[in-house]
């Protein structure tokens, strides 16, 4: 008996100094701040921006971290998806390469990540708002920068956000580069339901395969809690490319993203997995207008050039559905551009390839000629 006690004394003990250790690394691990670009004798390069700022932008305040080591380099402005689900830190981990060629700013949307805490009216959650939003943040950028036009990035929910944008302001963009591209969402959200029900199936899942069929499909239905549980499953066998793990995706990025604090971490999980959290977070009621969007009927042209980079395996926003609105659309350049493994997430599941389209095509053909505006 006293060996017994004795064993789980050391037990107890052991869990919680590696509980202790954890929170410890996690702390040390999340300052909330970024870091300067420095020189090999660790001095701050010249010209070089590493910044976060609040900004004001409509009635809120919205974060905005700006990273580049020449600020005479091109901007880039990234638009998230979600909506409300900032992915600065996978950014960082996966394609911090793009900060060398780029000005880039990662913006936190109005009701997400760190721009959370300023909420003055839920009515103001709509499309156009946030488009008005990502173009004053643009105006920003182009004044602080002496820019005269900058790139705009837009995945998934952001590449309505971003193409949107383009579309109402064009004179405010060098190019437009989708990532997850929104088309036909009725038409890319049946895929996805079928192509759910059939994995389920596959893998016997019972319990899951009851509760799509209760649900019936993901369109022309409440947005209800039912729903939500049902598309969950969309990003468990549709969102990667099947070598790729969400941990390996996200886990690690947001653990050692230092530009977010503790809290700033543990609320990223709680709003991202927790069900009730997202019906209440106001970024909810945009779902409705996004689940009636379609851009083959409402946006086929753009007045500057377009990139869309896809996916093969993506069942969020369908890769198919996607090409066929990229054939359809008319703009001055456009190219789509196919990623064999990966999913909904590019930019993290094939960041080399990634990174090299931006740098070697889509910033080389944005100072050709031809292609200058």
């Amino acid at each position: 008996m006293k060996l017994v006690k004795r064993i789980l004394k050391y037990v107890l003990i052991s869990l919680v100094a590696i509980a202790l250790g954890g929170y410890i690394f996690l702390i040390i691990a999340s300052p909330g701040t970024t870091r300067s670009f420095e020189d090999a004798d660790g001095n701050v390069i010249d010209n070089s921006i590493a910044e976060m700022a609040y900004i004001k932008v409509g009635d809120s305040q919205q974060f905005v971290l700006i990273r580049g080591k020449n600020i005479d380099n091109p901007v880039l402005l990234m638009v998230h998806g979600g909506p409300g689900m900032p992915d600065m830190a996978m950014y960082r981990k996966y394609n911090a390469e793009l900060e060398q060629h780029f000005t880039v700013a990662y913006w936190h949307q109005r009701g997400a990540g760190k721009s959370a805490s300023d909420i003055p009216s839920e009515d103001n959650f709509t499309i156009d708002r946030f488009i008005e939003d990502a173009h004053e943040i643009t105006l920003y950028l182009k004044e602080k920068f002496e820019k005269e036009k900058i790139f705009i990035l837009g995945h998934s929910w952001g590449s309505l956000l971003g193409i949107s944008t383009a579309h109402r302001y064009p004179n405010d963009y060098l190019a437009y580069i989708g990532v997850g591209q929104i088309g036909n969402v009725a038409k890319s959200e049946n895929l996805a339901y079928e192509f759910t029900l059939r994995k389920v199936k596959e893998n016997e899942d019972t319990e899951t395969i009851a509760l799509l069929e209760k649900v019936g499909g993901f369109v022309n239905r409440p947005l209800d809690i039912d729903l939500i549980k049902a598309r969950a499953f969309v990003s468990k066998y549709g969102a990667l490319y099947k070598e790729n793990s969400l941990f390996d995706i996200f886990g690690s990025s947001l653990l050692f993203c230092e530009e977010l604090t503790v809290g700033e971490k543990l609320k990223f999980v709680s709003d991202n997995s927790n069900i009730e959290s997202m019906l209440k977070s106001p970024n909810f009621s945009l779902l409705k207008d996004i689940f009636k969007t379609d851009l083959t009927q409402s946006l086929l042209q753009l007045e500057v050039p377009v990139y869309l980079l896809q996916g093969e395996h993506d069942y969020l926003t369908n890769y198919g559905v996607a090409k066929e609105y990229f054939d359809r659309l008319e703009a001055p350049k456009k190219e789509f551009i196919t990623f064999q493994k990966s999913g909904h997430f590019p930019a993290f599941e094939e960041p080399a390839k990634f990174n090299d389209l931006l740098i070697n095509r889509v910033l080389r053909e944005s100072r050709k000629p031809e292609v200058s505006r």
